[in-house]
């Protein structure tokens, strides 16, 4: 366990490759692009700028849901969460 706040080379298997900071400008990118409509995961990674899904993309939203500031509905759609708005 890091003992210094700004030590983050110790993390757990489950933690987000992005800070709660850079997820926060990445849920402003996609309220800006689709606002609070449902969208499909490929829609989300557009909004955050990749032409498609890869693993970039992919860790990016799975960022967005691990603080929970987008949701999956349950048909699979992705919209912001009520914590998100």
């Amino acid at each position: 366990m890091p003992t210094d706040e700004s030590d983050f080379s110790e993390r757990g298997p489950k933690a987000p490759v992005t800070s709660l900071p850079e997820a926060l400008e990445l849920l402003k990118l996609v309220r800006d692009r689709i606002g609070f409509a449902e969208a499909s995961r490929e829609t989300v990674a557009e909004a955050l700028g990749h032409t498609s899904l890869n693993g970039t993309s992919k860790r990016k939203i799975a960022a967005l849901s691990h603080f929970d500031l987008i949701s999956r509905s349950g048909g699979g759609a992705y919209r912001i969460s009520d914590l998100g708005r």
